[in-house]
């Protein structure tokens, strides 16, 4: 995935936090130490990585667990790969990811909320990937 999409994903965190002093507070507690506004600044508009260990505090304060997810499926991915192409898991896998980004894409028409939009955008990134993935196995079954 794009690191700006991890940015952006990180930038949702952050705000389902309640902000960026918000998020601050949260990854503090846990590291045992301070970290400025300005790290997380840089992180959510994509100008540093995003750490991991950031991640974790962040969504288990917010309870969403976008990065693990996503992390879960690129394993689960690998290992479907090495287990051989599987048509039927990849239909499930597209039309899951499509209907999730139609309904992120019919929320964001509906509201115009920033947010939302950013979570559509996050979505339809998903759709995508998911969609790639199935276009190449069925290339490589036909070869």
């Amino acid at each position: 995935m794009s690191d700006l999409l991890y940015a952006n994903m990180f930038r949702r965190l952050v705000s389902k936090t309640g902000g960026v002093e918000a998020a601050c507070a949260t990854v503090s507690a846990l590291l045992g130490h301070e970290i400025s506004k300005g790290t997380i600044s840089r992180i959510q508009n994509g100008f540093a990585a995003v750490p991991m260990i950031y991640v974790y505090a962040l969504e288990d304060a917010t309870g969403d667990y976008r990065f693990t997810k996503l992390r879960v499926k690129e394993v689960e991915d690998r290992v479907a790969a090495k287990e051989g192409p599987s048509i039927t898991r990849l239909a499930g896998e597209v039309g899951k990811e499509a209907g999730e980004a139609v309904n992120a894409l019919i929320l964001a028409a509906e509201t115009g909320d920033p947010k939302a939009m950013a979570e559509a955008r996050v979505e339809v990134e998903e759709m995508l990937h998911a969609g790639e993935t199935a276009l190449s196995t069925i290339e490589k079954l036909k070869a």
